[in-house]
Formats: structure tokens, sequence, C-alpha cells
């Protein structure tokens, strides 16, 4: 199987949107490093959020500079997200790393029915 990458766009936001549902429809309600797709309602704001991100002169301040792809397979169906950032700050590194371990803990002590 091929994979490309592909930047977001309003042509994919049909295959986004069932991309993320199918995340939920697994129970899985994070999407790591799809710039919060999982929790915007919105395809249009998540989208102009990723574009501005993807520059230093719009970036969300409590962001870095993200380029964010699809991978697309051979029939054009969205089978992955990355983000890309241009550097790590510090807060973003402890947020991460506090999620994995949140994220661990309740993996291995909660149980949703």
């Amino acid at each position: 199987m091929k994979i490309r990458l592909v930047r977001p766009n309003i042509e994919l936001k049909d295959k986004a949107i069932a991309f993320r549902q199918e995340f939920f429809d697994n129970e899985e309600m994070i999407i790591n490093g799809s710039e919060l797709l999982d929790k915007t309602e919105s395809y249009d704001d998540w989208l102009k959020a990723v574009m501005d991100n993807a520059k230093e002169e719009t970036v969300n301040p409590d962001w870095v500079v993200t380029d964010t792809y699809f991978a697309l397979d051979e029939m054009d169906n969205i089978v992955g997200i990355i983000d890309l950032r241009h550097c790590l700050l510090w807060h973003v590194i402890q947020i991460y790393h506090l999620q994995v371990i949140l994220n661990t803990i309740l993996a291995d002590h909660v149980h949703f029915p």
C-alpha cells in the first residue's frame, strides 16, 4: 500500500469527518497528533486553525508552528494524520507527558460502559 501526505483542505471535509467518526465509533475519543480534530465540532474552524498554526505570524500563542497532514491511501481514503512540530516548548512537553501518564492510568483503572 502506498501512502501519500496531503495538507488538510476543504475538499477532504467529508472524509475527515468520517475519519474522526471512525475513531469515535470504536470508542477512541482521542486522536493523537490531530491538532484537536477530535475536540472540534466544525471542520471549517479546525481547518482555519490548522492553516493559522502553519505560519509563525498566525500560530496560536499557546502552540508552536505545526504542519499537519492527512495520510491518504491509494483510494484517497484518510488512514492517518500527523502533526510535524517545528519546535517544542517546555509546557507542550510537560502537557504531552501528563496526557500519556493520565491515559495510562485511566486505561488501567477506569472502565467506561
